[in-house]
């Protein structure tokens, strides 16, 4: 291979713009989610915290743990630190994220050596080398795929990860390369669930994150469509476009921080002054402005998302949202 110099343009990269590239959209081609199997019903969660919890109007009936219950985390009077929520995501959690990868690997049917990619995003653990490289080990992948995790993107967490990797395979689209990229979402939020427990108790304050968040994983196989496989699964859905945008002032209304414990997720009813009554430490907050917020924010984008879509912008019916699903 010839030597790049500083100031020449490589001869394979040129102006796409009137190419078929401008054309080419990345698809869907497998889809698949993983439950634990361990179901904790609201008469369970009711022995466990019956002073904070109205077992007579549930709105959520049932939540997934990936933590057996006779593990000895749900009994043992030590709270468990962030080493031993890293023990127990590595031994519980990371085979829910397998299987939601192989479910997903066998809808699209494809060879597992022609995946290109794998994009992975968590919020529950924090180990490096991180889950991206955990589940290529899990699945026998090629050495060299790529691997990119994410971190930090809370619940918009599965949206981040397939806008990064759509943004990999129309690169490597431009570069004429087939693109296959694996894309997994877990989360495993119960094995911070005695931690929340704790500091409903000590702060007298209700704590709704932790009747609303179980355990599981979902995953996705995307392609450029280059040099499709006849056995591939063809297209389910077609990704036409991407956007995302920073909220102004939203920088405080949701954060989701480590701290000795694990991790905390708060949902406030008043104040977030209150939050000082928590124990020591990173006190993750979703705020009551969150909803105020997106609902603001969503016309414009969702306007701005049209406008900048080829496929879209020249028909005005595609600018009334009730036009969609």
């Amino acid at each position: 291979m010839a030597p790049l110099i500083h100031g020449t343009s490589p001869p394979e990269i040129r102006n796409h713009s009137d190419d078929s590239l401008s054309k080419r959209a990345v698809s869907v081609v497998g889809t698949g989610s993983h439950y634990p199997p361990h179901e904790l019903r609201s008469d369970e969660l009711e022995k466990l915290i019956s002073p904070f919890h109205d077992p007579n109007d549930p709105a959520i009936q049932t939540r997934r743990a990936a933590v057996p219950f006779d593990d000895p985390f749900w009994s043992d009077p030590k709270l468990p630190d962030i080493a031993e929520c890293d023990v127990l995501f590595r031994k519980y959690g990371v085979p829910v994220a397998e299987e939601a990868a192989r479910k997903a690997l066998a809808d699209w049917n494809g060879s597992f050596n022609d995946l290109t990619h794998v994009v992975v995003v968590t919020c529950t653990n924090t180990a490096n080398p991180g889950l991206d490289y955990m589940i290529c080990e899990r699945l026998g992948l090629r050495k060299n795929v790529q691997r990119t995790l994410l971190h930090g993107v809370g619940c918009t967490g599965g949206a981040a990860a397939l806008r990064t990797a759509n943004e990999l395979l129309l690169g490597a689209a431009f570069q004429g390369k087939p693109g296959r990229a694996l894309v997994v979402a877990c989360e495993i939020c119960m094995i911070f669930f005695r931690s929340m427990l704790e500091d409903i108790v000590k702060a007298q304050e209700a704590n709704v994150a932790m009747t609303l968040f179980g355990d599981g994983a979902g995953a996705m196989v995307l392609s450029n469509g280059i040099c499709p496989k006849t056995s591939e699964r063809a297209p389910l859905w077609n990704i036409l476009n991407c956007r995302t945008t920073l909220l102004e002032d939203s920088a405080s209304s949701i954060q989701f921080n480590i701290r000795p414990h694990g991790t905390q997720l708060i949902l406030p009813f008043y104040s977030r002054v209150r939050l000082a009554k928590i124990q020591a430490g990173y006190d993750p907050v979703i705020t009551k402005e969150v909803p105020g917020q997106t609902s603001a924010a969503l016309p414009s984008g969702f306007q701005d998302l049209i406008s900048s879509t080829p496929s879209l912008y020249s028909d005005k019916s595609n600018f009334d949202p009730s036009s969609y699903d």
